[in-house]
């Protein structure tokens, strides 16, 4: 039996159709995490955010992420070691915000602090650190893969 073209171009057009409701429907139930609930606020925070970064940038001696296979060790630099140093950790997942979590800076006298890995999903996780000394805020931020 042999189809005519106005059969083709309706069956056509009913297979567009149905993979257009079909992506739609899929789309509809995807859940999307924003980065930030707050994401307008930070914006308007943003060129502290950049201050912070070039006085970051500006150290001699940089923040040292070292991912072992159980835990992160942080370390801050050696001229802050006799220095209080306040601020969170942040620890960012994408897959899922529910799994995101900061801690307290609380480095020990050799200016280390380590966060133990065994708790955290396997995969990339984005580290943000926000610290003050004497009155100067600093930040950085690095992506760490956990095995």
């Amino acid at each position: 039996m042999k189809i005519s073209w106005g059969i083709k171009i309706i069956i056509s057009f009913v297979v567009f159709a149905i993979g257009i409701g079909t992506m739609v429907g899929i789309s509809m139930t995807k859940n999307i995490d924003l980065v930030s609930e707050n994401y307008y606020e930070r914006e308007l925070k943003y060129q502290d955010r950049i201050d912070m970064i070039n006085r970051t940038n500006s150290l001699t001696e940089k923040i040292i992420f070292d991912n072992t296979s159980n835990s992160i060790k942080i370390k801050f630099p050696g001229i802050f070691s006799k220095d209080n140093i306040t601020g969170k950790i942040s620890f960012y997942r994408a897959m899922d915000k529910k799994k995101d979590f900061s801690v307290d800076i609380n480095k020990d006298e050799n200016g280390l602090q380590i966060i133990p890995t065994d708790k955290l999903d396997k995969g990339n996780w984005k580290v943000e650190v926000l610290w003050k000394v004497n009155d100067k805020e600093y930040f950085t931020q690095s992506d760490i893969f956990i095995n």
